[in-house]
């Protein structure tokens, strides 16, 4: 490549470069007040033709960033996540049981079913307890059936 053309191609690329630069900066200006827009810079790296400065180029664009926003962003959608999932899994608790009525019916069904066991094993030959213990456990099994579970 002769000297001419090569200073050609220099001169070139760095108007080529100059432009695109200029572009980004009226893009920032542009868009200073416009929400959610954030500044963009370039970086820019030698061109080079076989061990001979070439010219320049832009490498890559860059957004500019608030780190401490960003990571408090995340961390408060993460923690909406986990807030929203666990209430997801509360309401499926609360289903369950039946929680909405004054005395969960289940709550209930428990308790019968620990009465009717402690009346049964403080006289276990009354057919009266065995009966009343068989009953309270019928109605705890259908009323874990009618739950889903």
């Amino acid at each position: 490549m002769s000297a001419l053309t090569q200073a050609l191609s220099i001169a070139l690329s760095g108007l080529q470069t100059t432009t695109s630069l200029i572009s980004l900066a009226s893009k920032n200006i542009a868009n200073a007040s416009t929400p959610g827009y954030t500044e963009k810079s370039a970086t820019l790296s030698d061109v080079d033709f076989g061990g001979q400065f070439g010219g320049v180029e832009l490498a890559s664009y860059s957004r500019a960033t608030n780190q401490a926003l960003t990571n408090d962003y995340h961390d408060a959608t993460s923690a909406a996540s986990f807030a929203s999932t666990q209430n997801s899994y509360i309401q499926r608790v609360q289903t369950i049981l039946d929680s909405t009525a004054s005395t969960p019916q289940l709550v209930n069904d428990v308790a019968n079913f620990s009465a009717a066991w402690s009346s049964y094993s403080s006289s276990p030959e009354s057919t009266i307890t065995q009966q009343s213990l068989i009953s309270a456990g019928r109605t705890l099994a259908t009323d874990l059936r009618k739950s889903g579970h």
